[in-house]
């Protein structure tokens, strides 16, 4: 199977190897376990709080640096009353649950290959306690264990600037930006795993200007990934983003199936540095972007490129381009149909070329779609092509 991490040389690492089960048949009764409490957590938690106390809506609450990457099933509020004696002191808060699940099965040419797997299984809770704080945590159920993928706090300064900490998304990217139930494809393209630094745990501030004609983010990141206890060397690593919308906010969503059929247009840049360990060597990194996005109608159209330059302690330096354009129409609200072109270039490797087409069907937009993609891939290791067929159903509650 082609993978686009193996085409990159100087990338941070975006996650984190967890800790499983000794055997199979402890990560199924594990992963069962999970999946029984989720359920009657879903089911339950909601009816039992909106009957003890008052129920009010919560805000539409995530980092600043991306949207909730699960879609909200119910908001509850308590100040504390009626719950218990012991939840009497208990600050008044609000609760928002959200859950996504994502099944895929993929075919490969290269071997013949067919995988069915349960891609995604995120589980939300984010609300406003002691109304001047928002926060979201987010877990990842799928995979051989349980993940904290975001958990942040933000803070309203004034109407222009909100403060964030904790774990998130840097604003390096706007297909990363995007909630990968949100996508034109399947999954998100090689660019996009090749050069977005992805979630990272950091401070930051950011928000809406000129009425919200103009997006600013910036942090600074420790920028070795998700879940990390330590920051070896010390060093951080500072992102900004900068997004000019002149007919209005038009927030990183691909498809024509979100918000109204007005024009909507984007212009931004981002850039970031960083010093990472890549096979126990340190390398200088900085990046820089530039995105672009178009919606009227049906049609819509978002392009990326980047550029990276990478030097070792001990070596000279190397720079990376690489870009990718998707163009897609969407009619009856029900179809719509996407292509994808995206390059890697190295200087002194192969280059990495994926092409493919996509096709939507929504039942609920973006709740409940299937979706289907079959895309050709070169590496930029091998110089081989192959081509992959996937299709996947995504339910969000």
């Amino acid at each position: 199977m082609y993978d686009g991490h193996r085409d990159r040389r100087y990338t941070p690492r975006r996650g984190v190897v967890c800790r499983g089960s000794n055997s199979t048949a402890e990560v199924l009764v594990s992963q069962i376990r999970v999946f029984c409490i989720t359920i009657l957590l879903l089911l339950g938690l909601p009816s039992l709080l909106a009957a003890a106390g008052s129920s009010t809506p919560a805000p539409s609450v995530g980092s600043y640096f991306e949207g909730l990457d699960s879609t909200a099933v119910d908001s509850i509020g308590a100040s504390g009353q009626g719950l218990s004696e012991a939840l009497q002191d208990v600050p008044p808060f609000t609760m928002r649950i959200g859950a996504r699940l994502q099944v895929r099965h993929r075919y490969e040419t290269e071997g013949q290959t067919h995988l069915t797997r349960v891609q995604r299984g995120r589980l939300s809770f984010s609300g406003q306690v002691y109304e001047d704080f928002e926060y979201l945590i987010q877990l990842e159920l799928a995979g051989p264990g349980v993940r904290l993928f975001d958990a942040s706090v933000r803070y309203q300064l004034h109407p222009g600037a909100v403060l964030w900490a904790g774990q998130g998304k840097a604003p390096f990217g706007r297909q990363q930006l995007t909630s990968s139930g949100a996508l034109h494809f399947v999954d998100r393209s090689i660019v996009d795993v090749r050069f977005a630094p992805g979630r990272q745990q950091g401070v930051g501030v950011g928000g809406m200007l000129a009425g919200e004609r103009l997006q600013y983010q910036a942090g600074v990141f420790n920028g070795n990934g998700i879940n990390q206890t330590q920051n070896p060397g010390g060093r951080m690593m500072p992102v900004g983003r900068l997004v000019f919308t002149p007919l209005g906010a038009f927030p990183p969503e691909e498809s024509a199936h979100v918000g109204d059929s007005s024009p909507r247009v984007a212009l931004g840049v981002a850039g970031l540095t960083n010093r990472e360990v890549v096979d126990g060597i340190e390398v200088d990194v900085s990046r820089v972007g530039s995105e672009a996005a178009f919606r009227t109608g049906g049609l819509n159209m978002t392009a990326e490129f980047f550029r990276e330059w990478a030097e070792p302690t001990d070596g000279e330096r190397t720079v990376t381009d690489g870009g990718h354009g998707q163009i897609g129409y969407l009619w009856d609200f029900r179809h719509e149909v996407v292509a994808r072109y995206a390059l890697i270039r190295p200087e002194l490797e192969r280059n990495s070329v994926e092409t493919g087409i996509a096709y939507s069907y929504y039942v609920a937009g973006h709740r409940a779609k299937l979706q289907a993609d079959i895309r050709n891939l070169r590496s930029g290791v091998t110089g081989e092509d192959e081509m992959e067929f996937r299709v996947q159903f995504t339910l969000a509650l």
